[in-house]
């Protein structure tokens, strides 16, 4: 059963008032600063009343909400763009009491799942969720009560999207723990964090206790997935994986390498051959791997050849056929790009180039953006860490081959193929710039081989985020001088 507040009042008083009596507990906060005592509340009446007559002496300060003490789950939105790309989720799908903030919304749920900690995926997708021990800021400076969301709804109305939340903490421990038992040790990979792997993993949690395939069982997943198959029929990709001339093509391009009877495994590294293309009693041609004794079609073969994740495997089956059908019907702009890295001796320019290129031509048949994370990068090269698939994308970009835009908060950004590539400019670069050790490109190497301007615009993210101790010490005299008076900045600095 859902709750709705009568009237969207304009007083602070009222409205904390009006939501006191739907049980919900509101604070005064400064900032992010709750004031003193807003997590100790003996007498939830008497505690309110102070909070009134707090209000009629700072009527400037924000209005937080105690979510442990209200029983509610809040929904911090702070990048909306990643967070709908990842669940193609809105404010407008959590129709529920909501504000917007300074950089995206606030979603306010009953908690009758019974969820009892927080969740931070915001560097990865731009969204916290929040239950235990937290303030959160409703109504104030910056913060605008949502008047088409006053209705209070349950959590358990959005029941496939907590189990997600689930499966996304469970991957990240999953990660963690990998990292600490392989640290030390030789031949591991510490990103392996396949989430929906072969063993039956319970996800043991006060709230779900589901096996990890559940998760493809719920109705955002089947809707995706429904979506991505129809996309790729409408490809007719079946008639190409007939079509000899066309696979000799494509294994050129993915895999560099020629489809034959017998021919070394792609998908293993080794001196003698374990791996055949066959064409099937239907004519179409397959892949053999005999490490295994799986067969597998040709896009079948690039999901595993990257290790695409389950969950990204309908994305990247659309970008993948779309992007080889374009260049074997003459798109040559990408072939000349491939050409070119070749000449690097560097495998993983090309497969890195084939990944984002993939992504960033998908775009034109679907109309919307899509990105390669480093985190995935990383994961589809075994790259064991992300600073290598960072170097391998800020190489690109100094060489005009991707462009970087940022995305949302954090290191949230989009790759995507530079549209203004001069190819024979890049031809000739490949000559003097082969010899870089491309996994040890920091900035200053970078600034000694590259135009300064083009090095200090693509790392002029972390350069902000970087401030001089000097520079720290100011703000802070300036911001204290004006909030509270020139001699208690002054006294600050001496007390530094």
């Amino acid at each position: 059963m859902t709750t709705k507040l009568q009237v969207l009042l304009n007083s602070k008083s009222e409205i904390i008032g009006q939501l006191f009596e739907l049980g919900i507990i509101c604070t005064l906060a400064e900032g992010k600063k709750g004031i003193k005592g807003w997590n100790s509340i003996s007498n939830r009446e008497q505690y309110i009343k102070r909070i009134l007559k707090c209000l009629e002496q700072n009527s400037n300060y924000n209005i937080a909400i105690n979510l442990e003490a209200s029983n509610l789950i809040c929904l911090d939105i702070d990048d909306p763009e990643a967070f709908r790309k990842f669940f193609n989720f809105d404010s407008e799908t959590f129709s529920t009491l909501s504000c917007n903030t300074p950089r995206g919304f606030h979603s306010y749920l009953k908690n009758d799942l019974g969820i009892n900690q927080n969740y931070d995926f915001k560097r990865e997708y731009g969204f916290e969720v929040h239950a235990k021990n937290h303030l959160s800021n409703f109504l104030g400076e910056n913060y605008e009560i949502n008047e088409n969301h006053t209705e209070i709804k349950n959590a358990s109305e959005f029941r496939d999207f907590f189990k997600q939340v689930q499966v996304l903490e469970n991957q990240k421990n999953t990660q963690s723990n990998n990292s600490n038992l392989t640290l030390g040790a030789k031949n591991t990979n510490p990103l392996y964090t396949e989430v929906f792997n072969k063993r039956e993993e319970y996800l043991n949690t006060e709230v779900f206790n589901v096996l990890k395939e559940e998760y493809f069982n719920t109705e955002v997943f089947k809707k995706e997935s429904r979506g991505h198959k129809r996309i790729f029929g409408t490809l007719h990709f079946n008639d190409y994986e007939k079509d000899e001339k066309f696979i000799r093509f494509a294994f050129k391009i993915a895999f560099d390498a020629e489809p034959k009877k017998s021919m070394l495994c792609i998908l293993h590294s080794e001196k003698r051959p374990s791996a055949s293309v066959f064409q099937n009693e239907n004519g179409r041609f397959l892949y053999k791997d005999f490490h295994n004794n799986k067969s597998y079609s040709l896009i079948d073969l690039l999901l595993e050849y990257y290790r695409i994740p389950k969950k990204e495997r309908g994305l990247f089956r659309i970008a993948f056929a779309y992007f080889l059908e374009t260049l074997f019907l003459g798109d040559k702009r990408e072939f000349q790009i491939i050409r070119a890295l070749r000449r690097f001796e560097n495998e993983y320019l090309q497969r890195t180039f084939f990944l984002t290129a993939s992504l960033s031509k998908l775009s034109e048949l679907d109309n919307q953006e899509h990105f390669l994370s480093v985190r995935t990068l990383s994961r589809a090269l075994n790259l064991k860490n992300i600073t290598r698939a960072n170097r391998l994308l800020n190489f690109f970009c100094l060489i005009d081959v991707l462009q970087k835009k940022y995305r949302g908060i954090g290191l949230a950004c989009k790759y995507e193929v530079n549209e203004n590539l001069n190819i024979e400019t890049l031809m000739s670069e490949t000559v003097k710039l082969s010899e870089i050790d491309i996994f040890k490109l920091s900035r200053a190497k970078a600034l000694e081989l590259f135009d300064y301007e083009k090095v200090n615009l693509l790392y002029r993210r972390a350069e902000a985020e970087r401030l001089e101790p000097k520079e720290i010490l100011k703000t802070v005299f300036f911001y204290e001088m004006y909030k509270r008076g020139f001699s208690f900045a002054l006294g600050l600095i001496k007390g530094a």
